[in-house]
This record gives structure tokens, C-alpha cells and sequence, in this order.
């Protein structure tokens, strides 16, 4: 039984990671949808714990078994079928962005809700002590090692549901083994229908993958530790898809024109070139045509790479195997530090930020590391959304912000508008006299078709260029675009709000609206009774903390990295870890349950954590090893989360589901309201010292009411 509940809790950890990441692929790695994605599971997870203890619990286990075996699986299939409802083209919005995880994750998490009171009250006619204890223990234990699972499957690249089908046929063939006695029938049919599933997980893999790209072509798909690559086919062109998105397409001759040879030009004499991204290394071809003796691209992802130079190998191989080229796989912002002084022109080529993975190469922490890893002399491009006639306020605001962030630690910038606006930033005047760079193109005998010399007096009007940067400079109270307070997440929030005219996006709203008020009515539910409202209150806001915590790691994380779906397993299971080793030593401890005081201790103790951490959280992107550090942290709110359960539920074991939902009630709206509100309005540091003030009301209420139970008694 105790491997049972310890595999139970591997495949959660397992469900929760690549559900994830399957979820990400359809919100092409937006933060609001990982918040929702965890609050839609978190929420589910509760209903399912919240319902009292079933007096049939021991004949009715291995149906819930059996089903959960089946239901993961079949939850990754419904996520990637549900691409065919969004609207094609455009970012999916709010309404969907927010119900999405909910209607899609609610069978699975409700089932893993009702596992866990199950095992409870099975543990504790066994003879457990402490069963609650135990079991969340067990768990988290299982956990840890899904967690190590999933960086071997992602590093592998494994595909996703074959991963899930595997694990929910050993989770059958467990329900098999432990109760053919007592439901032969039952378990015998799950037995069949997992091992079925994971002998067609390949087939069904490859059609419902082939049915998300319904609308081009595929020309070949992979399942990389950073995101799903894919290669597909418009009419002549190749179109390349990291998470969903399009990241670039080949031929584009006027974007890798101007791309490469505005700020090549713009320097006297561009040696040696760093590329970081796609479609700069698309644009290798252009940067070779000016006197480059070396050029060095970062691209963080080698396995996408790989996918995407078979077919453009077979269209044009020739320019990326020219001697001076030379690959580096491995996070740009890391490359940058460690080769300080070294280029003359640094081209960011990767699109605006829509995430915060891609926002990090455009805050004021990227900026002052490409200013450290230039000659004295040196050039960075990068290009931002614009066009030639209407900017949108979405689009001036996030403009605005990040050359706010350029201004920290580059004294001249020029602007060049267009389809797409071409930043230049640099640490002297930068020269952009029409006939002087006409010339250098002549001198170098440049080959080029969309931009011709003859259109530089154009591109280049003082009168255009000034406009747009007093449109830019008029904003007032524009924060700087930064790791801690990005730019990605609250843009998103202003475009869905202006969309508002559109019903869709208004129903998403109510939505949003709707499910907060949910998590708050189910979880005024478990404090109605006036003999367990300390422990209630103290669960609901110590896993509040404990999410918020989380969520704001993993945005940090992300951004100190620029890895995180292929490590959130890892990270989940550090604060598993961490909620493991808090159960062991609470059930450990007999006796009757713990007085005010010691909750109160866990309390303070979390508020501490979460103070600490708001003020220290600027260093953790400067970390060597980021990992490690958020690892720590989350593996510290973990414990004090598991020790907290373990003590208030010691010797009281029909009160066990309601402590484990008002524990997941807390956490879900935590995590819910840290990823969608407070971190893009008030920041990371202000979304923690908001769970701060939260528990230190919750250690209040339970003061109050533990010495109206005492005089009662």
C-alpha cells in the first residue's frame, strides 16, 4: 500500500509537468496560463479531497484507480485537440487563457482529490499512525522522484503521452496486483484498457500532433527539454514553431535584410559579430556579405536546431557552413558574461516579448551584460513590433519600457521605424547619414533586394524618427523593463483589457471573476466550524504563501535561466521534496494535536520566508546557479507546508480532507492571484510581502478563535 500511495504521487508529479507543458504549447508559453493551469489543478485537486470520507471507500478504490489510470493520458489527448477551438492566428484570449485548464484538468485532478482522502482513510484502517501525515509524506516522496523522472523523459525527449501512458498502465497494473481479490473484474478491465493505451500511445501521438497543425503541412515535429518545435510548410515558404508560435520562416529576404545590414553598416568595420536567436542565424547569409572574420550564434536549444536545418539544408545550405561560422548551444545571457569585450556588434534577433523566457533579452539585466560584452566601439540591434503608420498604446507602453531599460546602460540610441521598429544602441553617436552609409554599401559591394541605398534618405528622415521617439518619450510613470518587474506579463494584461469590446474576452473576465469567487466560497466552506477555524485559516494561508512563493520562483527562475518547462518538474519536486521531509517530521511527533502556538510558529516562520526572500529576490537572477537557489527556497516553504498539514491533522483523521483542501483552497487562489494580478501589477517582491501580510492576519484569526475554544471548553 505505501508504494502505491509513493507511485500515486510520481504520476501526479508526472500529470502535473507535462500537462503543463502540453497546456504551454497552446498559450505559446504565456505566465498567465501556467498561473491558470496551476490553480485549475490545484482546485480540482480540492474538490476531489473536500468530500467526506465514502463508507465504501475500500470497494469503490480500485474503480478510482483504474480511472485515474486512463483519465491523465486522456487529458494530454483532449489539451491537444483542444487547439482545433482556438481561434486560428491571433493569441488565444483571456476567456480561454483562464477556463481552459479549469474544464480540461478537472477529471484528472478531481480524481487525484479523491485518491488521496481514499488513501487516507485505507492508511488509517491498516493501522497507520498518524495516516494523514503518512500519506501526504509518501506522496511528496513519490514526488521527488517524478520530479527526477521528468528531467530524464524532457532530456530524453521522450514523447509526452507515451510517458503518460506508460505510467497510468503501471498504475493499473498496480490497482491489478493489490486488489484482483477484492474486484477482479474491475481491475482485470483497467489492466486491459492501460496496457492498450500505452501500446497505441505512438499512433495517437503522431495523428492528434498531426491534427494541431491541421492548417500547414508538417514537415517534421519534436519534443525538445525546452519546448515542441515544429516545421511546417506555407505554399514556398518553411515555417518555424517553437511552443505553438511562429519563431521564423525562410525565405524572408527583406526582415534578415534589415536585420543584418542596418547596424553592420552603421559600424566602420564589424569583425567579429554575436547572433543570438533564430532568424539571426537565418540571416547568416546577409552578415557574411560585410568584412566579418568570425560570427558567433547562440542559439539555446540544439535539438530545435537540429529539426529545423534538415529542411533548410535540403533549400540552402550554403552560408551556414562557412568556416567562420561557428555554433554555441547555451543561454545568450550566460555566453555574453563570459566572453566580456569581445564584439562588435551583439544582433538580438529574437522577436518581442510575449513570455517571460523571451523578455529576459530585453530587460535592463540583458542590456547591462551587452554593454559589458562590447568593444569599446561596439553596436547592439535589436527590433521591436511597430509599423510604418499606427502604433497601438499596448505597443507604445512596452516600447517605452524597455528602452527605458536600454537608457541604463547605453548613452545613445536611434531609432529606425518601419514594419518593425530597429533599435541601435551603443556607446557613442551612432552615424546614420544617409550618403555616408550608401557609401559603405557600395565599398562593400552588398547584394541586397529590400533594402536598397536608394530608400535610406527615406528610413532615415530626422522628421520620422524624432516623432516617434516624442511619442515614446510622452509616456509618463513608464516602470523599466527588468527581470523582477517584466514587461511581458502586465502588456498582456493591458492588451486583454482593451479588448473588452469583444465578448469573448469580456465572458473571460466574468470567468476570472466567477472561479475567484468559487475558491473563496469553498474555502469560507471549511471555516464554518468553529473547532477547526485555527488550523483552516492557518492551512489556507500558509498554502497561499507557499504557491505564491512558488509561482514568483518560477517566473524569477525563468528569468535568471531562461529554461523552465523542462525543469519545472525538478523545482515542483524541490518543494515536494521539501513538503515530504515537513509530513515525516510531523508524523512523527504523537500525541494529541498541536496547541496555537506551534501552528503560530510555522506561521511566523513562513511570513519570514516569504519577507526574505521579496527583499533578497534581485540577487537570485546574479546566481551562478540559479537551480540550486530556487531549489532551497521551494524545498523550504515545502517543509514548513507539510509540517503545518501533519501537525494539525495529527489524530484527527476524519478532519483530514477538510485540512488537506482548506491547504489546497489556500493554495490554489494563492497562485491564482499571484501569476494573473498581483506579480504583473505590483511586481514579484510585492506579490510575496501581500502572502507576508496574509499570513500574519490568518496567525490574528487564529489567536482569536483558539481563545474562544478554550473558554468554550
Amino acid at each position: 500500500m505505501d508504494f502505491l500511495i509513493f507511485w500515486i504521487g510520481l504520476y501526479s508529479l508526472l500529470a502535473q509537468t507535462i500537462l503543463l507543458r502540453e497546456l504551454a504549447f497552446l498559450f505559446p508559453g504565456n505566465e498567465l496560463a501556467l498561473a491558470s493551469t496551476f490553480a485549475a489543478w490545484l482546485f480540482w485537486t480540492a474538490v476531489g479531497a473536500s468530500h467526506p470520507p465514502d463508507p465504501k471507500t475500500r470497494t469503490r478504490f480500485p474503480l478510482h484507480l483504474g480511472l485515474l489510470a486512463l483519465t491523465v493520458p486522456a487529458t494530454d489527448l483532449l489539451i491537444r485537440l483542444s487547439r482545433l477551438f482556438l481561434p486560428p492566428g491571433r493569441p488565444a484570449g483571456l476567456f480561454f487563457t483562464v477556463t481552459l485548464p479549469f474544464v480540461t484538468l478537472a477529471a484528472a485532478g478531481w480524481l487525484f482529490g479523491k485518491t488521496f482522502s481514499a488513501n487516507v482513510v485505507l492508511a488509517e484502517k491498516n493501522g497507520g499512525r498518524n495516516a494523514p501525515g503518512r500519506t501526504y509524506f509518501l506522496e511528496g516522496l513519490g514526488a521527488l522522484a517524478g520530479g527526477g523522472l521528468s528531467l530524464l523523459f524532457f532530456d530524453l525527449g521522450n514523447s509526452s503521452l507515451g510517458v503518460l501512458s506508460v505510467s497510468g498502465a503501471t498504475l493499473a497494473a498496480l490497482n491489478f496486483f493489490l486488489f484482483r481479490r477484492a474486484a477482479p473484474k474491475t481491475t482485470s478491465l483497467f489492466l486491459c484498457l492501460g496496457l492498450l493505451f500505452a501500446a497505441g500511445a505512438r499512433p495517437l501521438d503522431n495523428g492528434t500532433r498531426r491534427a494541431q497543425w491541421r492548417r500547414y503541412p508538417l514537415v517534421a515535429t519534436r519534443e525538445t527539454p525546452y519546448a515542441h518545435a515544429a516545421v511546417a510548410r506555407w505554399k514556398a515558404d518553411l515555417l518555424f514553431f517553437e511552443n505553438g508560435s511562429i519563431s521564423a520562416q525562410w525565405p524572408d529576404p527583406e526582415r534578415y535584410e534589415r536585420l543584418a545590414h542596418w547596424p553592420l553598416l552603421c559600424h566602420p568595420n564589424p569583425r567579429r559579430i554575436l547572433v543570438l536567436g533564430l532568424p539571426g542565424a537565418l540571416a547568416a547569409g546577409e552578415i557574411l556579405k560585410h568584412p566579418v572574420d568570425a560570427l558567433d550564434i547562440v542559439l539555446t536549444d540544439k535539438r530545435a536546431w537540429d529539426l529545423f536545418r534538415g529542411p533548410l539544408d535540403g533549400d540552402d545550405p550554403g552560408p551556414r557552413r562557412d568556416e567562420r561560422i561557428r555554433f554555441h548551444f547555451t543561454d545568450p545571457r550566460t555566453w555574453i558574461k563570459e566572453h566580456p569585450r569581445t564584439y562588435d556588434v551583439i544582433l538580438q534577433s529574437l522577436p518581442e516579448p510575449q513570455n517571460i523566457s523571451g523578455n529576459r533579452l530585453f530587460t535592463e539585466e540583458f542590456f547591462s551584460a551587452a554593454r559589458q560584452g562590447l568593444e569599446e566601439n561596439g553596436l547592439l540591434s535589436f527590433s521591436l513590433a511597430s509599423s510604418d503608420n499606427y502604433l497601438s498604446p499596448e505597443t507604445l507602453f512596452a516600447n517605452a519600457s524597455i528602452l527605458r531599460a536600454v537608457e541604463k546602460s547605453f548613452p545613445f540610441q536611434e531609432l529606425l521605424p518601419g514594419a518593425a521598429l530597429t533599435v541601435l544602441a551603443a556607446n557613442r553617436e551612432i552615424l546614420l547619414d544617409p550618403q555616408a552609409l550608401a557609401a559603405r554599401h557600395h565599398q562593400r559591394r552588398l547584394e541586397t533586394t529590400a533594402l536598397h541605398p536608394k530608400t535610406f534618405e527615406w528610413t532615415l528622415q530626422p522628421e520620422r524618427r524624432n516623432l516617434l521617439r516624442l511619442r515614446l518619450d510622452d509616456l509618463r510613470h513608464v516602470v523599466p523593463n527588468s527581470d523582477l518587474f517584466p514587461v511581458a506579463i502586465f502588456l498582456t494584461w493591458r492588451v486583454w483589457l482593451t479588448k473588452f469590446v469583444s465578448s469573448p474576452d469580456l465572458l473571460g473576465v466574468v470567468a476570472a471573476m466567477v472561479l475567484l469567487a468559487l475558491l473563496l466560497k469553498k474555502a469560507a466552506r471549511h471555516w464554518k466550524d468553529p473547532a477547526t477555524l485555527p488550523e483552516n485559516s492557518t492551512l489556507f494561508a500558509v498554502g497561499f504563501a507557499a504557491m505564491s512563493l512558488e509561482i514568483v520562483l518560477l517566473y524569477v527562475f525563468q528569468a535568471a535561466s531562461g529554461a523552465l518547462y523542462w525543469q519545472i518538474g525538478i523545482l515542483t519536486a524541490a518543494f515536494m521534496g521539501g513538503l515530504s521531509a515537513g509530513s515525516f517530521c510531523g508524523f512523527r511527533r504523537s500525541g494529541p494535536p498541536p496547541n496555537g502556538a506551534a501552528l503560530g510558529r510555522a506561521t511566523v516562520l513562513m511570513a519570514g520566508l516569504c519577507a526574505l526572500t521579496a527583499v533578497e529576490l534581485d540577487r537570485l537572477p546574479s546566481f551562478t546557479a540559479p537551480l540550486p537557489a530556487a531549489m532551497a527556497l521551494l524545498s523550504a516553504g515545502g517543509f514548513l507546508v507539510g509540517w503545518t498539514f501533519s501537525r494539525a491533522s495529527s489524530g484527527r483523521t476524519e478532519k483530514a480532507g477538510g485540512f488537506y483542501s482548506a491547504d489546497l483552497w489556500g493554495a490554489a487562489l494563492g497562485v491564482f492571484l499571484t501569476g494573473t494580478f498581483l506579480s504583473p501589477l505590483l511586481g514579484h517582491a510585492g506579490a510575496l510581502f501581500v502572502s507576508t501580510g496574509l499570513l500574519f492576519l490568518s496567525l490574528v484569526v487564529s489567536k482569536v478563535f483558539s481563545a474562544l475554544r478554550k473558554r468554550r471548553s
